[in-house]
């Protein structure tokens, strides 16, 4: 941000301050970039997943459906959350929940395990969305 006519940051603009609202924006952005990648990504991972689970690709479906009903079914909970914890605390819990919850999506080994770590990814998702929101 700058004065116009004087070149420097505007009156009452901390240059500390721009930098971590910049900081803060590219914090954000990439939890809802990793969000947004992970719920897409999946769809051209099932063919493979499916082989190493041993059920068919179909089956795996159930993962994405979970994921995207927990987002819903979440968004209203997650903004009382944010409205009681505020939105900083709210959203990096959900960030660190979502990491997690997608190290358990890596590490299962059955189709039940990987549809509730996908659920988990879920919650923790519709916590991010809604404390930016």
């Amino acid at each position: 941000m700058t004065d116009i006519v004087g070149g420097g940051p505007p009156p009452g603009c901390v240059a500390g301050d721009t930098r971590r609202r910049h900081a803060a924006t590219l914090i954000v952005a990439a939890g809802l970039f990793m969000e947004s990648l992970d719920a897409t990504i999946i769809a051209n991972a099932l063919p493979h997943m499916a082989r190493s689970f041993g059920v068919l690709p179909l089956t795996l479906n159930i993962g994405i459906t979970a994921y995207m009903i927990a987002v819903g079914a979440f968004i209203p909970v997650s903004g009382w959350l944010s409205g009681r914890f505020g939105a900083r605390a709210t959203f990096a819990t959900a960030v660190a929940g979502f990491t997690l919850a997608s190290l358990g999506c890596a590490a299962s080994t059955s189709l039940p395990v990987f549809v509730a770590a996908r659920v988990v990814q879920g919650i923790a998702a519709a916590m991010m969305t809604r404390s930016v929101g």
